[in-house]
């Protein structure tokens, strides 16, 4: 397909011919962090990503390591899959498994999944002490930290973050530090967290910029599917660069160590556009704006 990055395109390629993959069963505990639902900057389709932390293939032993689920498709039915499913969940689906596995490729992709209880009592009991070990983990990090220009941090148990709430341009703007390897440390160092800092720093320096440009690249990106949500619903009136850009209230920046940075929009807590989803708009010092996500 025309614009399609070479990513993308591997993932179509493997499933034209998925090299005799039969659906198969896979019951398993979805990670801590939930699925993702988004469409990247260069791609066609929307994509789901589902990891368990572990799992059974048709009935068999339990795995106890983590298994990558994907669906490649549009807004509709990736937000509505994203939906059903939670956090820490025991649940079930028909997947046809990729052999060999591939560096950086999922491990799988979704067939079907239709929401139905599983009675798993081996991964109901995983799952409950994954959560029991990550809360205690949790526990031992610090709670707070302190710095000259954005006050205090408090460290969120649950997120694994420390969340500032600050203000700009008059409004409340909450600042969150991310740290996303939390399974190989017992908590997050202060080298870690001025490093971030660093980073938070320059962005907020440029913020008016920063939010500036992540509304137009929302936009460019985003209109098309506002208009085809708004003509499924038989609206026929086109979005507008301006409404566009009045229903987009920053209300919370997300920095991570490896140098990127999220920047949510909102319409009085809700992205009125897209439902009651929010829109996160990915981007990094050098590179700006270069992704989006809708959660």
């Amino acid at each position: 397909m025309d614009g399609c990055d070479e990513n993308e395109m591997a993932k179509l390629e493997w499933l034209k011919e998925p090299e005799g993959s039969e659906p198969v069963t896979v019951a398993g505990v979805v990670s801590a962090h939930g699925p993702s639902c988004g469409r990247s900057y260069g791609e066609n389709y929307w994509t789901l990503s589902i990891k368990l932390d572990a799992y059974r293939i048709a009935g068999g032993p339990v795995q106890e390591e983590q298994l990558w689920i994907q669906l490649l498709h549009n807004f509709f039915v990736t937000g509505k899959l994203s939906d059903r499913i939670g956090a820490g969940e025991v649940i079930q689906a028909k997947v046809r498994l990729v052999k060999p596995r591939r560096p950086d490729f999922p491990d799988a992709f979704l067939a079907e999944y239709h929401g139905i209880p599983v009675d798993d009592a081996d991964l109901k009991e995983i799952s409950r002490n994954i959560a029991d070990a990550r809360s205690e983990k949790q526990e031992k990090a610090c709670k707070e930290y302190f710095d000259e220009q954005f006050g205090t941090f408090t460290f969120e148990n649950d997120l694994y973050r420390f969340r500032c709430d600050s203000e700009w341009q008059d409004k409340k703007l909450t600042l969150t530090l991310q740290f996303y390897d939390e399974d190989e440390q017992d908590e997050v160092s202060n080298s870690q967290i001025k490093e971030s800092l660093k980073t938070a720093r320059d962005v907020w320096m440029d913020l008016d910029k920063w939010n500036a440009q992540s509304k137009k690249f929302a936009f460019k990106e985003l209109a098309p599917i506002v208009d085809e949500d708004r003509a499924y619903n038989g609206e026929d009136a086109e979005v507008t660069e301006e409404e566009f850009f009045e229903r987009m209230e920053l209300f919370n920046i997300d920095i991570y160590p490896n140098g990127e940075f999220y920047l949510y929009f909102g319409e009085d807590a809700e992205f009125g556009l897209f439902g009651d989803h929010f829109l996160s708009v990915i981007a990094d010092l050098e590179n700006g704006p270069t992704s989006y996500d809708i959660s």
